[in-house]
């Protein structure tokens, strides 16, 4: 009995902060203005952390949250904020479009407004449009790739945030509405199988996606790896196609060389996956091609993200052991999991409350993987991650959280959007008050 009134307790604070920040999200344009202050600028290159149309920093983050919102309370009427959001953002879309990619382009706007949509009976002109725009790009896109001649595999092309995993992942939703995404869906998951073809690097044979040193994306990364690497981030590595030709399997679309692609990477994943401490399974970030072809190398970094980190690469492993039916991959993760859920808050190294490198994310992976295998196990972990999100709430920051700038211990950023700034947060703390068994907004992470 205790216990229940503990639990009331806390999912009523639970409710009280997403009230909160329901008050501070309400106006488009007080959160444009919030995000675009004078301060609220990066250390280094002195930017706001906004981009009106996206995903990952703009409104298509505010309107998901409103609009799931409304499918949960829709005598609340959350649509109505979702539909003032989306209005105000339209306006953006009149400078042209430079990028289709799901977090920082159009594809991520087409995502939020399909959310809000009610199933496609909504803003069907306006979905209509952006569909247009997105399959023309993509052709274009995946041609070029095609004919690209270069060694090794581009993240920009492959991955989740920019590239045609998370493209890819939107286009699975939209394929019934718009048919023409079949055709995409298949030639994505082609450069995905060819993708894992060996190639030869220095004389040794090594898997295909691989990354030169000119295609990393920093350029700290340029030289600690002059030789080129394996990113193995759910964000920006091989774990994106891994989890994209697993869903697509998952949901009946299959291609030839497919299953021997998920094969292929998920040994890969297999072979390389380090024991810490406890004996849980643990991925480096990143493995210098040296390093992988000799696989002597010791896993440093163990903080526990969504974009980089071990609830990824182990998420991704488990949704191919269900593609598959091959139980070694699913045990795999489902062991790296149970070393998680060992470690104190401290140990899992997830300093902000946000998503893509802070608790929210791993608490969605953690919901993701209790509600799979239908288990208690992770609960003491869930109420915990919950738990601190929350007291990382601040009812005077304008945005009810802040996101601490990537290797800054001090700088903390006022942030709207899904993956870095209040709404993701939002989404997770809201995934805690319901029914959290049939979500669309974690989709984009590919983590479902």
């Amino acid at each position: 009995m205790i216990e229940k009134v503990v639990d009331d307790q806390e999912k009523q604070e639970t409710k009280r902060i997403i009230a909160r920040l329901t008050e501070k999200l309400n106006d488009p344009q007080k959160v444009e203005e919030i995000v675009m202050d004078k301060n609220n600028v990066t250390t280094i290159s002195k930017v706001n952390p906004w981009d009106p149309v996206s995903l990952s920093h703009g409104f298509a983050g505010t309107i998901l949250f409103f609009s799931e919102l409304h499918k949960m309370y829709p005598e609340e009427k959350w649509d109505h904020v979702a539909h003032n959001h989306i209005v105000y953002a339209s306006n953006y879309l009149k400078n042209g479009v430079h990028s289709i990619s799901l977090f920082g382009g159009i594809t991520g706007f087409a995502f939020a407004v399909f959310n809000a949509s009610e199933n496609g009976t909504r803003y069907q002109n306006l979905l209509a449009k952006l569909d247009e725009v997105i399959r023309r790009v993509a052709e274009n896109e995946i041609e070029e790739e095609k004919q690209r001649n270069g060694l090794g595999a581009l993240p920009t092309f492959y991955d989740v945030i920019q590239g045609y995993s998370g493209i890819g992942r939107y286009l699975l939703e939209r394929r019934k509405d718009t048919p023409a995404f079949n055709g995409l869906i298949e030639a994505i998951l082609r450069q995905f199988v060819e993708m894992t073809a060996t190639i030869t690097w220095e004389e040794h044979e090594v898997p295909g996606w691989y990354v030169t040193q000119e295609n990393q994306f920093l350029e700290k990364d340029k030289k600690i790896y002059p030789f080129g690497n394996f990113n193995l981030g759910l964000a920006h590595g091989i774990p994106g196609p891994l989890s994209f030709l697993s869903l697509c399997l998952l949901k009946g679309i299959e291609i030839p060389g497919q299953r021997q692609a998920i094969t292929t990477i998920g040994n890969w994943l297999v072979r390389h996956a380090k024991s810490n401490s406890t004996g849980a399974p643990v991925w480096a970030h990143r493995v210098g091609v040296k390093e992988a072809i000799a696989n002597k190398y010791t896993v440093i970094d163990e903080r526990e993200g969504w974009c980089y980190g071990n609830p990824g690469v182990a998420r991704s492993l488990y949704l191919a052991g269900k593609a598959l039916n091959e139980l070694p991959y699913q045990e795999m993760a489902v062991k790296c999991f149970h070393g998680i859920k060992e470690k104190t808050l401290e140990e899992l190294d997830l300093q902000s409350a946000t998503f893509c490198h802070g608790k929210s994310g791993l608490l969605q992976i953690m919901v993701r993987m209790k509600n799979d295998l239908n288990i208690n196990d992770f609960d003491k972990l869930i109420n915990q991650l919950e738990n601190g999100i929350k007291e990382q709430y601040r009812d005077q920051h304008p945005l009810g959280f802040k996101d601490f700038e990537i290797g800054s211990r001090t700088n903390e950023l006022d942030k709207a959007g899904l993956l870095e700034g209040a709404a993701g947060v939002g989404l997770a703390l809201l995934s805690r008050t319901g029914d959290d068994s049939d979500l669309f907004w974690d989709k984009a992470f590919l983590i479902s």
